[in-house]
Order: C-alpha cells, then sequence, then structure tokens
C-alpha cells in the first residue's frame, strides 16, 4: 500500500493481493465488514466495492464464472 499525497485528502494505493487478500478475509473467512474495516484501516465504502466486484466477478467463493478484469481493476493491480 502506498499513500499519494496532495490537496486536502490523502489516497491510498492498495496492490491487487491487498484486495484480493481483503475480499477473502470477508466471503471466505466470514469476518464482518466493520471489523475488517477497523483492523485494516480501510473506508467501508471501499471494503464493499472490492466485495461486491469480487462476487459479480468471480471470486474463489462466488458460485459465478470469472469474468474479464473492468478497466478499474485493471488499474488498481498497476
Amino acid at each position: 500500500m502506498e499513500t499519494v499525497t496532495g490537496g486536502a485528502s490523502r489516497k491510498r494505493i492498495y496492490d491487487a493481493e491487498f484486495h484480493g487478500g481483503t475480499v477473502r478475509i470477508v466471503t471466505e473467512v466470514g469476518k464482518p465488514t466493520p471489523e475488517v474495516v477497523e483492523d485494516l484501516g480501510i473506508h467501508p465504502e471501499t471494503l464493499h466495492s472490492w466485495v461486491s466486484w469480487g462476487r459479480c466477478n468471480g471470486s474463489p467463493s462466488s458460485d459465478r464464472p470469472v469474468a474479464e478484469p473492468s478497466p478499474w481493476w485493471a488499474a488498481a493491480k498497476e
């Protein structure tokens, strides 16, 4: 994870491994999202969007087939 500063807010950039691990904590381990948010220090909406994307696009715990990554997810990996 790296932090980009500029202006009034700081934007954190998370790598794909962090995204995937965080989604697995929620979807496979079953840890409640409020606990994950607090433990990892990420914004609740960030976690919600990652989990939603994972569920819609074939995460290991999803019953949907794996789809091509969206441009957003590809950009997040860089």
